[in-house]
């Protein structure tokens, strides 16, 4: 349980790392007063890969009239929010997901082998009737996803320190 939060947390430090480069597309510098504007913009949209789309679309016009910076940026970034995306869907595991005790049932008797986080049975997507859950994640998964949205969320405040 506490690996899920530590995790959870680490993600919205990814999400506040996109917020903050967003708005240094948009803003004039990062003390402006219209950097929370911008920030709070970010924060009405609901999905995490339209926040995306919005971030590519301010790095499209912020590149616009900087070719140096688009030739030394634009790829990194692309990379970058890419490698978000798909973290943001391990992210929804873990947000969606429930903690289950895992029982061998073998030998005639039930015996605890751990607990994992599994999906919910009314997720169709997640939980097959057949093979049952798409993935059971221990403690030490959602420690590796917790080091990588730490990863992410200092690649994304670096390249916005750079960008300037």
């Amino acid at each position: 349980f506490a690996e899920i939060g530590r995790a959870l947390t680490e993600w919205e430090q990814v999400d506040t790392a996109c917020a903050e480069l967003f708005a240094a597309f948009v803003s004039v510098a990062r003390r402006s007063i219209h950097h929370a504007p911008a920030i709070r913009a970010y924060g009405t949209v609901v999905s995490y890969r339209a926040r995306c789309e919005m971030l590519r679309a301010a790095a499209d016009a912020f590149f616009h009239n900087r070719k140096k910076k688009r030739d030394a940026f634009e790829g990194r970034l692309r990379s970058l929010i890419n490698e978000c995306q798909a973290f943001s869907d391990r992210r929804n595991e873990i947000v969606h997901g429930h903690v289950s005790v895992a029982y061998d049932m073998r030998r005639g008797r039930a015996r605890n082998i751990g607990h994992y986080l599994v999906p919910s049975q009314y997720n169709p997507r997640k939980f097959k009737i057949k093979t049952f859950a798409s993935y059971a994640y221990t403690s030490k998964e959602i420690i590796h996803f917790r080091q990588e949205f730490t990863k992410l969320h200092l690649k994304i405040d670096a390249l916005r320190q750079e960008i300037g």
